[in-house]
C-alpha cells in the first residue's frame, strides 16, 4: 500500500498505474478475505488434497498459519504505524532515484520523478518474476522514455538504481549468511574440540 500510495502521484503511466493498483488491491484484498475467514484456505487445502494436487495442500496450510499469524497486527493502529514508516521507508529510495535523475535531466516533474521507481517496482512485482528482475526495469525505461529519456540512458538509471537499492541489499545479506555460516562452523570445531578435551 505505501508503494501504491506514492505511485500515485504520476500523471504519464496510466497503464502501468492501473496494473499496479489491481495488483495491489488483489494482493491486499486476498490477505484480507483470508485473515478474515481462514476457513476459505482450509477449503481450497481440503479441495486439493482431494484432487490429488502435490505440494499445494503444504502450501496453502503454511498460507494459513501465516495469515492466522497476521490477523493481530490487523489492528487500525498497527496498520497505521506500518504504513506510514512504510511510506517513509519508501520515499526515501524515491528521492535517490529523483537525485539520480537531476544529474540527466531537469525535464521530469518532481512528482513524477518520485513516482517511477515505486511504480516500476509495483509492474514487476505483478510480473511474479523473482525480485522483478528484467520486469521493474522495463517499466523504468518506457516510464523514463515518456519523458524523453534516451532508452540506453534510461537503462543505465534503471540497472544503477537497482544495484544501489536492490542488490546492494542482497549482496549484504549474502555476506551476513557468509558470517553467519562460518561463525556457526567455527563455533561447532571449537565445541567438539572441548568435548574431546573434557
Amino acid at each position: 500500500m505505501a508503494v501504491l500510495l506514492l505511485s500515485l502521484f504520476i500523471v504519464s503511466g496510466s497503464d502501468f498505474l492501473l496494473i499496479a493498483v489491481g495488483f495491489v488491491l488483489a494482493i491486499v484484498g486476498g490477505v484480507l478475505l483470508c485473515a478474515l475467514k481462514p476457513g476459505i484456505l482450509q477449503m481450497l487445502e481440503g479441495l486439493c488434497e482431494r484432487l490429488g494436487i502435490p505440494l499445494i495442500p503444504r502450501a496453502l496450510a503454511f498460507l494459513q498459519a501465516g495469515v492466522s499469524h497476521c490477523r493481530g497486527w490487523l489492528g487500525p493502529v498497527d496498520m497505521m504505524v506500518g504504513l506510514v514508516l512504510g511510506v517513509a521507508a519508501w520515499a526515501v529510495v524515491g528521492l535517490s532515484f529523483v537525485y539520480l535523475l537531476s544529474n540527466f535531466s531537469s525535464g521530469v516533474p518532481f512528482l513524477d520523478a518520485l513516482s517511477i521507481y515505486p511504480l516500476s517496482m509495483l509492474v514487476g512485482a505483478a510480473s511474479m518474476i523473482p525480485g522483478g528482475v528484467g520486469t521493474t526495469e522495463g517499466a523504468m525505461v518506457l516510464l523514463l522514455g515518456q519523458y524523453g529519456f534516451a532508452v540506453g540512458t534510461a537503462l543505465l538509471l534503471a540497472v544503477v538504481i537497482r544495484i544501489v537499492t536492490l542488490w546492494f541489499g542482497v549482496l549484504v545479506g549474502f555476506c551476513a549468511l557468509a558470517y553467519l555460516e562460518f561463525n556457526g562452523r567455527h563455533n561447532e570445531g571449537e565445541l567438539h574440540a572441548e568435548q574431546h578435551r573434557s
